[in-house]
């Protein structure tokens, strides 16, 4: 709850204060004396309960301004400064929109550096104003006014203690303690401490000065700064409920009515979070917080309508408690409660409360209710909250902090349209989600078309948002389609124009598939929840995946046994539907994960978007690029740590499927070079390392030659530049990941897809060196007969697992490689992710095989083909018009073992023979070397 001792200046029923007449100074002889007579004059206007309030502060607001100006010419800093905090105090005082408080803000700031110097005093006691309405802005993002308030507290305290004011040092110590209390930023169990230390303080401060009334403010910030933690402890509950009493006694005597309910609201939260649903406390505790929501909703006054909220919720949330415990009736009268708040809230135009109280109320519906209906409303009034946040602050600070929470309510808001019936719907919620960053998509638009309008700054945080409303409907007069939510019958025309799309979200309640195909269908997976998933990453694959820690084979191989029960349901549906393509749109940490070995099927091609929107632009990308002669222009990076020996030979390979290419290797060409040549290919690959920054995605990189690097950034500024390009291969590691990103326009896959390319081939985690020229290899000689680059990468995945020691050293030789190539070489913390041995390292490595792999088949584990995806459309790739003869020479189908799919065969394509001879022994050709990997 913010500010709630921040009242109106002017209580109704408080006695007239009567004008002092006092003889005016001329302005001209004696402007600060003036200025000052004008001051005060002003200051008893806002003070005067004669006549209408509102005349009042406006007459008070331009007495004020001639009083700057005046004292300007007097150059009085001391009287300008007092001028300027009287304009803010009036603004305080109008309180009539969001406006009002940021022009105290302003005036604030500038008061504070007129009297820094000139009024020392003054000066500390400004700054604690200055933080009063920080803390109450609407403008900006909460988080942020908490630090600034944080800040200028601080700097109040020192000063105030530095000059012996102990006055002043209390008010300040009451102001950052509640500030603490409200940070988000930093680690929460040490603001909760900073807040509790300095409040006590603050209590402490106050009774040595005798000031009653700041004491009682400070016990309740005090109580509730107690409450606010993670892990409450019962002493904790004790101290708050002391101090609690002590203030309500306090107010009691004093018969204010409003602090009154607020101490009540504290101390009835502090019971009821102290004592078990079944004690007598508990129940005192129910019976305060109702009284003090009674008594509250009978101010009309916004602090006060804003604790009626505050008590509600405590009321909700001891509601809940007591329907854990079975009580129905309980559970309905918080739904009662938190719905009420809601609407407040809603009212107020505060969408982080919004946020939370929605959520609280649809989990609490959902899990102890059984009303997936009324969860589903709930869950749609945080998403709506969120989408206003992220929409009007999309910087990458606040993406980092929001976009967790803002995952889980989109997810939870889906699987309730899914429980009850609804796919379509819970379909536009997950791609809903994807339309957030409003200025970002603002600055990409502008970087498209030189000609777009300028785009002024946009207040943050402000609702109703009719500044923004505005903003978007002009830039719909260049782009009609922007940040306009998806319907049904989009994300159905999608479906309807290609393969089956299929959403995956996992919620605490549950999984569900949200599939779009002929119509909306679900299937409901309750047995794989969220903290399931979080279990099966955290044995090891995170730590693998993004780090190259050891043991990462065998918690693939764990995490794809335990993603079964997830893929199960919907690869039998696939199978009986006979549906041989689908494209799949993982939410959240779902984009971790291979789903697409799980759903493999008999000549099954699965590819991934981040969005049905973006599958739209790959397609028309794709389109675009159809019928243009084929031409590479490729890059490889062979140095760095580790080396990545096999990275030139598998770009030159690539090219000899090319009459027409550009490979940039072992040479000084950089970014700009590449970017540049890149605007006229129909293929891109990129050989190198690579790096995917999950805090910050847009400092994600691609390793170019030269030390240069290709960030995502640089993507972006490209925009629309790539158009022609069919395919992108991101021969790196971690290309593909995305992490708790909440729009899809700062990844590595989906900003070539921004530029203009058709579809991305990128990575999940660290991939060997030799395995991926050999995959790539056969990506090529696949794609050469028309066949689709999703198409053909499952192909060569099967053949890369297929593949023989003996097809191996042929590509080795080919290429110039001896059988211990790269042996010697440093690989560091690549080769101590490799946990078991890797299988071509020697015979004894390969002669204990782990899941999927065999003496006879090094690569068909999983880790070496199932890390690499296709994003984007599914339509052919044209290399050239016909292979050239004898390029590649393929062996018959053999049938092998799945190693993963429960041992059923399939059939594999042919390998490539490399003409050449092979002088060594097999027993001597598995020997090949340490294993390079493409980390960065």
């Amino acid at each position: 709850m913010r500010n709630p001792f921040r009242r109106r200046r002017a209580q109704a029923g408080q006695p007239a204060r009567p004008l002092v007449r006092i003889e005016q100074p001329s302005p001209t002889r004696q402007p600060s004396a003036w200025a000052a007579f004008e001051i005060l004059r002003a200051g008893q206007l806002m003070e005067s309960a004669d006549g209408d309030r509102t005349e009042n502060l406006l007459h008070a607001l331009d007495i004020l301004a001639g009083a700057r100006t005046v004292a300007a010419n007097g150059e009085d800093a001391a009287t300008i400064g007092l001028a300027m905090a009287f304009t803010a105090d009036a603004h305080i005082a109008l309180d009539r929109d969001a406006d009002d408080l940021e022009n105290a803000v302003a005036w604030y700031t500038v008061a504070a550096h007129q009297l820094r110097h000139s009024n020392p005093r003054e000066y500390v006691s400004r700054l604690i104003d200055l933080s009063e309405a920080y803390r109450a802005r609407v403008h900006d993002l909460p988080w942020r006014n908490a630090e600034k308030a944080v800040s200028v507290l601080r700097a109040a305290m020192v000063r105030a203690a530095r000059h012996g004011w102990p006055d002043l040092w209390a008010r300040a110590a009451l102001g950052l303690g509640a500030a603490y209390d409200e940070r988000i930023v930093g680690d929460r169990k040490r603001n909760r401490w900073h807040a509790i230390r300095v409040l006590r303080g603050a209590v402490e401060g106050f009774t040595a000065l005798g000031n009653d009334a700041r004491q009682a403010q400070a016990r309740v910030a005090l109580a509730q700064a107690l409450l606010n933690g993670d892990h409450i402890t019962v002493a904790d509950c004790d101290e708050a409920i002391a101090a609690a009493s002590a203030a309500l006694d306090w107010y009691r005597r004093g018969g204010d009515l409003y602090l009154q309910a607020v101490s009540q609201s504290i101390l009835g939260g502090a019971l009821t979070q102290r004592d078990s649903p079944d004690a007598p406390g508990f129940a005192a505790g129910i019976s305060l917080l109702a009284e003090a929501a009674r008594l509250l909703a009978a101010d009309p006054d916004p602090g006060a309508r804003q604790a009626e909220a505050s008590a509600l919720i405590s009321l909700g949330h001891a509601c809940t408690d007591r329907a854990e415990a079975g009580d129905a009736a309980e559970g309905q009268r918080g739904v009662q409660a938190l719905s009420r708040a809601l609407e407040i809230y809603v009212e107020l135009g505060r969408p982080v409360e919004c946020r939370g109280i929605g959520l609280d109320l649809g989990l609490l519906q959902a899990r102890h209710l059984g009303d997936w209906t009324g969860a589903t409303r709930a869950f749609e009034a945080a998403a709506e909250a969120h989408d206003v946040l992220l929409s009007l602050s999309p910087d990458q600070d606040t993406r980092v902090l929001e976009s967790p929470l803002g995952q889980r309510v989109a997810g939870l808001l889906a699987y309730g349209h899914a429980v009850t019936g609804n796919p379509g719907a819970a379909a536009v919620a997950l791609e809903r989600v994807r339309v957030r960053a409003a200025r970002q998509v603002i600055d990409i638009h502008r970087t498209w078309d030189p000609q777009f309008p300028a785009v002024p700054p946009v207040p943050a945080d402000a609702w109703p948002l009719t500044e923004f409303r505005a903003l978007v409907t002009r830039i719909r007069t260049l782009a009609p389609d922007f940040l306009r939510p998806p319907g049904l019958a989009d994300l159905q025309a999608v479906a309807e124009s290609g393969p089956p799309v299929a959403y995956v979200v996992i919620t605490e309640f549950g999984s569900a598939w949200i599939v779009l195909h002929e119509r909306a269908g679900v299937l409901l997976v309750p047995e794989v929840t969220s903290e399931a998933l979080r279990q099966m990453l955290v044995n090891g694959y995170v730590q693998g995946q993004f780090f190259g820690e050891p043991g990462f084979e065998d918690a693939l191989a764990d995490c794809l046994e335990r993603l079964g029960a997830l893929t199960g349901p919907l690869r039998a549906w696939l199978d009986e539907a006979g549906i041989g393509e689908l494209v799949v749109i993982p939410t959240g940490y779902a984009n971790l994960v291979p789903l697409h070995v799980g759903l493999a099927g008999a000549d099954r091609t699965i590819t991934y978007v981040p969005s049905a929107a973006m599958l739209r632009d790959a397609r028309e990308n794709a389109a675009v690029a159809s019928g243009r002669p084929g031409r590479l222009v490729a890059a490889a990076v062979t140095d760095g740590i580790p080396p990545l020996p096999y990275a030139d030979a598998e770009v030159r390979q690539v090219a000899t499927h090319f009459d027409d290419s550009v490979v940039l290797s072992r040479t000084g060409g950089g970014g700009i070079e590449f970017l540049a040549a890149a605007t006229s290919a129909t293929h891109l690959h990129i050989a190198s390392h690579g790096y995917a920054n999950a805090a910050h995605p847009e400092s994600s990189y691609l390793a170019l030659p030269g030390g240069a690097r290709l960030h995502v950034a640089d993507i972006i500024r490209q925009a629309g530049r790539l158009a022609g390009t069919r395919l992108a291969v991101l021969s790196a590691c971690q290309s593909a990941l995305t992490m708790n990103q909440p729009d899809e326009l700062l990844t590595l896959p989906t900003v070539f897809v921004v530029a203009g390319v058709g579809g991305v081939i990128a990575t999940l985690w660290p991939v060997p060196d030799l395995s991926t020229a050999l995959l790539m290899d056969r990506l090529y000689a696949r794609m050469t007969d028309g066949t689709s680059p999703a198409c053909a990468l499952r192909q060569a995945q099967e053949d890369l697992a297929a593949m023989t020691p003996e097809d191996v050293l042929r590509f080795r030789q080919a290429h110039g490689f001896g059988p211990q190539a790269g042996a010697g070489r440093s690989t560091s913390a690549a080769s101590r992710a490799r946990t078991p041995a890797d299988p071509t390292a020697s015979p004894a490595a390969s002669s204990t095989p782990g899941p999927g792999r065999s003496p006879r088949r090094p690569f068909g584990h999983p880790f070496y083909w199932a890390g690499f995806v296709y994003i984007g459309a599914l339509s052919r790739s044209v290399i050239v018009e016909q292979p050239p003869g004898g390029r590649v020479e393929a062996v018959p189908p053999t049938v092998r073992d799945d190693p993963v799919n429960d041992g059923q065969p399939f059939e594999r394509s042919g390998v490539p023979r490399v003409s050449g001879r092979v002088d060594q022994p097999v027993e001597e050709i598995v020997d090949l070397g340490p294993e390079q990997f493409r980390v960065a």
